[in-house]
């Protein structure tokens, strides 16, 4: 915990607090603020006032990447589920009726 005032702007991996959102040190949303936020070497810092007007704009865009990456995750790990063999199914008699079909032909 820092003890000093301002000792928390020296953190290295940690956004500022008002960019900090619960849920998570190193949440999705945090690694893509960083990312959009740092300043190369050879880049000049924006002014704060002109930060301001975009951080909230910027915020929104991840969180809604963020959301879409977790909504196709969802998706993903759905229809793996519902396209696996069941206990009660063979799998040589699906490869018989899929794999010969018409749909599947290469």
């Amino acid at each position: 915990a820092p003890e000093i005032w301002g000792a928390e702007v020296l953190a290295p991996r940690r956004p500022p607090a008002y960019l900090r959102i619960g849920g998570g040190r190193r949440s999705a949303i945090d690694r893509g603020m960083k990312e959009c936020l740092v300043a190369g070497g050879g880049r000049l810092r924006k002014p704060a006032k002109v930060m301001e007007g975009q951080l909230e704009q910027l915020r929104a865009a991840v969180m809604a990447e963020a959301r879409q990456a977790r909504r196709d995750a969802r998706r993903r790990r759905r229809l793996e589920r519902r396209c696996a063999v069941q206990s009660g199914e063979d799998l040589d008699e699906l490869e018989a009726r899929y794999l010969c079909g018409p749909g599947l032909a290469p």
